[in-house]
């Protein structure tokens, strides 16, 4: 958008910019982590970088928690334990997953309703024949919950064989409502279904983008903490951040609209050039009232926060110069 003032005009569009930042974050994932991300698109890089965000567990050290029902079968004790140390020691998990997380423009049905991800219990030594970056599939598989508030802790619900019904296995939302009912409380209520749903029947209504909650039989109705998807079938927890980066940072925008002479004299002033006409592109953006942009075709950088604007030689010293001045 064009923004007009008396003497200057600049031109910003943060919503077309965020996707641009985000595009570029999905692409240094892929540096980071060694791996290729399928399907990428630009025009919807911030939900595709929020979706990645909520399947992907980054590299930190996290707590265990386990449910009173898990049971390691016999035979595979070895292969949790080096699954144990990697979640301890904050190993990248990505090889223990699916090899459709690495699409970003894929859904998991089960992570957006339950917010259940699923892990390969395999030998860290046994890589998958066709694509190394994962270990070979296993029978069986951990079926663990991170919080969408707190990703400190993993816990471990069940390990089940890996078969289809798993996916819609009703009793894992039993198993972590019964064994963190605090943590769960905002997602049960007191009722009935007027309609038993179960596997099949769930399987169905996720392919047609039907959200439903799952009842207990005990008098309790739990929603899904995965949130669910939209009617064309996108995560809703991305859409919401997305939508929600998309409309706090607008105030950055309105904030160099409502002042564009400041804003235009204070990069004429760094310049000292004849131009009255200047486009913005971001750089950084540091929280939703404050970011860095870089001025098109120019060494100059600006920082705003807030109604405060900072013009400098680079994006680092605008940062520093902003946080001083706050």
């Amino acid at each position: 958008m064009e923004y007009i003032g008396t003497q200057y005009r600049i031109t910003i569009d943060m919503r077309e910019q965020l996707n641009k930042l985000a595009y570029q974050c999905l692409k240094d994932f892929q540096s980071y982590h060694n791996c290729h991300l399928s399907n990428l698109k630009e025009e919807k890089a911030l939900y595709q970088w929020f979706l990645l965000q909520s399947k992907v567990l980054s590299k930190k050290c996290r707590k265990i928690e386990k449910a009173k029902e898990f049971i390691c079968p016999d035979g595979m004790q070895s292969q949790l334990d080096g699954f144990e140390k990697a979640v301890r020691t904050g190993q990248d998990l990505i090889r223990y997953m699916s090899r459709n997380v690495l699409d970003v423009d894929l859904e998991d049905k089960m992570f957006s309703d339950w917010r259940f991800l699923h892990f390969h219990l395999s030998n860290p030594y046994s890589l998958h024949p066709v694509d190394k970056r994962f270990l070979k599939r296993s029978e069986c598989l951990l079926i663990a919950y991170v919080d969408y508030l707190d990703d400190s802790t993993v816990y471990f619900l069940q390990i089940v064989p890996h078969i289809k019904d798993t996916w819609t296995n009703d009793n894992l939302i039993r198993i972590l409502v019964d064994n963190w009912p605090i943590m769960m409380k905002k997602y049960v209520f007191e009722g009935s279904l007027t309609a038993t749903i179960k596997g099949k029947d769930r399987s169905l209504l996720r392919e047609n983008n039907i959200n439903s909650a799952v009842d207990l039989g005990d008098g309790r109705v739990v929603i899904g903490p995965g949130l669910g998807v939209t009617g064309i079938g996108a995560s809703t927890a991305a859409e919401l951040k997305s939508m929600n980066l998309g409309n706090r940072v607008q105030f950055i925008e309105m904030s160099i609209g409502e002042n564009v002479d400041t804003v235009g004299e204070l990069i004429h002033w760094k310049l000292q050039n004849e131009q009255t006409a200047y486009r913005l592109k971001l750089e950084k953006l540091l929280n939703a009232h404050t970011a860095c942009f870089q001025v098109e075709g120019t060494p100059a950088y600006l920082g705003v926060n807030h109604n405060q604007f900072i013009v400098a030689d680079n994006m680092e010293d605008a940062i520093r110069e902003l946080a001083l001045n706050r």
